[in-house]
Parts: C-alpha cells; structure tokens; sequence
C-alpha cells in the first residue's frame, strides 16, 4: 500500500460519514506507522499527507454550562460546582476528598 491514491479511495467509501471515515484513516495510519518503525516493513505512511474530511466545531451543541447541571440527574450534581473560571468537580473514588479543575476556554 505504497500509493496515497489507494489510501483515499479506501477512506472515501465513507465519504458520507466523514467522522467515521477520518477515525479510520487513524486507525490505518497508526498501523502503518508501526509498519515503518519499528518493523522496517515499509519505507513511509501513505496516510501522511491526506487531508481529513470532517472539521467542526461542536461547541454550539454543548450550549451553556448551567444548562447542563440543571438537567443532570441528581447523582452526577453531586460534587460539581460550575464557576466563570472552571469547573470543579470532586471524585467519586476519593470519596470526594481529591478535586478535578477544568477550566474554562473563554
């Protein structure tokens, strides 16, 4: 599989699904990749090189933070507090003792 044509024309049999698509061109890439170091199989990737097909930006899906909490169950708000800088969120495993800080990317 030397030729990046051959690459393509595998990937764009899922043109129409272009997530789908790209997750299996990584999943190909990092199989050949493996191919060429450290087997020596292979002398380069032909996935190098080719374009993805989807790009998107999903944040407008995810709508506003307080949003979310308001519709989560009872049980996934506990230990979570939604601030203007981050969320914080405290684990179940340390019994809520350990903090998880996400901040935000305004």
């Amino acid at each position: 599989m030397k030729d990046p044509a051959i690459v393509r024309r595998w990937r764009n049999r899922w043109e129409d699904t272009p997530r789908t698509a790209d997750y299996g061109m990584q999943v190909l890439s990092a199989v050949l990749s493996y191919a060429v170091d450290p087997l020596g199989k292979i002398a380069s990737n032909p996935c190098e090189g080719i374009k993805v097909l989807y790009s998107g930006d999903r944040s407008e899906h995810l709508g506003r933070r307080e949003h979310h909490r308001a519709e989560a169950p009872e049980a996934a708000q506990e230990g979570v507090s939604i601030g203007a800088d981050a969320i914080v969120m405290t684990t179940g495993k340390s019994r809520h003792r350990r903090e998880v800080i996400i901040p935000s990317r305004r």
